[in-house]
């Protein structure tokens, strides 16, 4: 007949029973964290069936859960199942922060940018309505655009800002992993915000961070910034994109006047540190900038030599909480959205990654 031995050997994993158990198992093994895939990824009405299923559970669940994680990470159904190891099939985009060797720690950050890259690229689908106008040239033309009817910035007034260029903004709020991300994906661009915390402050300042990376680092199209390492005003950085995106926020949220503004708080509080608190709060309104980024500065020049004076704490005490800026984020999402234009597995993956639904 033609036929031989081998025709009648079986891949053994096609017989190898199947479990919710093994699929988290398998995944893990390449960075997709358990947890974030029950409560980010897997469908609830999948996880609902198979909670409830005490009898068995049907191969056509398992298969459906495992398709909506490959969608995903570039995995078809049977290499989920199957014996090889499965590893992120970096895009584009991603290609610089995978070149480095992985490590056993480093593959939940993978991981989840490789997860946060195909939630962009839902939102430029979803939003693919929205005009884009050109970007400002300079810092003077930012300032003169953003601060044509009050000179007091705020994380919603800078949000609303890049939205109006066309730039979407995505916020997140999941432990661990990386801490923010931009990209540009077929000539648009998308910025990934990822905090934990409810200061607007520190929000603002991750946005505009962000944003001189769109505005100087991704020209070109398929390219992006992942940020492996907390983004923060004061720490030191070896990459030269990191300083001047640094340079780019502290100039935006202070106007390059940061340390003239340290020096009228020292004046009004004469010298003292107990009236420091009252100082930045009257410097802050003559001055019209935000209360809660001077008293960050502040807190972080006396935290420096000669000092070395703690005065955190109180520096928190002054921050902007309400509304909390994921909030803000998201309800500005939701308004350029329109969700019509993905399919309802998509939509519903979107919805869960900003905890709009269960």
């Amino acid at each position: 007949m033609g036929y031989e031995l081998k025709d009648l050997a079986y891949d053994e994993t096609e017989f190898e029973e199947k479990s919710l158990a093994k699929l988290l198992k398998r995944i893990a093994q390449a960075g997709v964290d358990k947890n974030f895939a029950l409560t980010r990824i897997i469908p609830k009405w999948v996880q609902e069936a198979l909670d409830g299923n005490h009898e068995g559970v049907p191969d056509i669940l398992l298969d459906e859960a495992a398709k909506t994680i490959g969608d995903i990470f570039g995995w078809s159904v049977p290499t989920i199942w199957g014996q090889e190891p499965l590893k992120i099939n970096p895009k584009p985009a991603l290609a610089a922060f995978f070149k480095s060797p992985v490590r056993i720690k480093e593959k939940q950050a993978y991981a989840y940018a490789a997860y946060a890259y195909q939630l962009a690229e839902l939102v430029i689908t979803a939003t693919s309505h929205l005009p884009r106008r050109a970007y400002p040239e300079s810092m003077e033309e930012v300032k003169n655009e953003l601060f044509a009817e009050s000179e007091l910035l705020t994380f919603e007034k800078l949000l609303a800002y890049i939205w109006n260029l066309g730039i979407c903004v995505i916020p997140l709020d999941d432990s661990g992993t990386f801490h923010g991300a931009s990209w540009n994906i077929q000539g648009r661009h998308v910025i990934i915000l990822k905090q934990r915390t409810r200061y607007q402050a520190r929000w603002l300042y991750d946005l505009s961070h962000e944003f001189d990376h769109v505005l100087s680092h991704l020209d070109s199209e398929d390219t992006g910034v992942v940020e492996r390492d907390e983004i923060s005003p004061f720490s030191g950085s070896e990459s030269e994109q990191e300083r001047e995106a640094n340079t780019f926020a502290n100039h935006l949220i202070l106007g390059g006047r940061a340390e003239e503004l340290v020096q009228k708080c020292v004046k009004e509080a004469r010298g003292k540190m107990e009236l420091l608190k009252n100082a930045v709060m009257v410097v802050a309104q003559s001055e019209n900038v935000g209360v809660d980024l001077l008293a960050n500065y502040l807190a972080f020049r006396l935290s420096r030599p000669p000092q070395g004076q703690d005065w955190w704490g109180t520096a928190n005490n002054l921050q902007i909480e309400e509304p909390p800026p994921i909030t803000i984020a998201q309800n500005k999402l939701l308004e350029h959205l329109k969700l019509e234009k993905l399919a309802e597995s998509d939509q519903v993956l979107l919805k869960r990654a900003l905890s709009l639904t269960s």
